[in-house]
């Protein structure tokens, strides 16, 4: 049933049901957001604006947020950093984490190493990588370790004791710029 905003509710306290249930709401959420436009030019035609609006363009993959509420007040955020401080024309770029949060599954060589490359490197570094086990039949208690400098803007690679050659598999956090 739809909100006065237009985005479908369960009625009640009961989950949703099923996969329609939430892709119905995806659905009423994502024709009240127009997130992307075609091309640069078109952003001069979103509204409404907002300080702080975020678009992306199709045509060259790239973000772009409006720092004054204008149709001209769009700057390009550069990979990895953020425009600063608000209302000003004048990018100012900071430095933001960037995160990755995944799986790495395979399986390793015989000396017990699974490589992983990340789908998109970071641009400079990966400065933080957790590791966290999923469900792993007959791993016991072998965690993986991650392989002494192996991490690098593009991957890592995780050390699996006793089981070379074996199917693998680890969620991941990493932190880069």
């Amino acid at each position: 049933m739809p909100t006065s905003k237009g985005i479908r509710t369960v009625a009640n306290t009961a989950a949703m049901q099923g996969p329609a249930q939430i892709t119905a709401v995806a659905e009423d959420v994502d024709s009240l957001i127009p997130d992307a436009v075609a091309a640069v030019a078109d952003l001069a035609k979103v509204a409404p604006l907002w300080p702080g609006r975020l678009m992306s363009v199709n045509a060259d993959k790239t973000v772009w947020r409006n720092i004054d509420g204008t149709a001209t007040g769009w700057k390009r955020i550069a990979g990895g950093h953020e425009l600063s401080p608000w209302g000003t024309t004048t990018p100012e770029t900071v430095d933001q984490p960037l995160f990755k949060a995944r799986s790495a599954t395979g399986t390793t060589n015989a000396g017990g190493v699974l490589g992983h490359t990340f789908s998109t490197p970071f641009p400079t570094a990966c400065d933080h990588l957790s590791l966290t086990l999923g469900n792993q039949s007959g791993v016991g208690t072998a965690a993986p370790v991650v392989v002494d400098g192996s991490v690098t803007r593009t991957g890592f690679q995780t050390f699996w004791a006793g089981r070379g050659a074996s199917p693998v598999g680890v969620f991941y956090l990493a932190v880069g710029h």
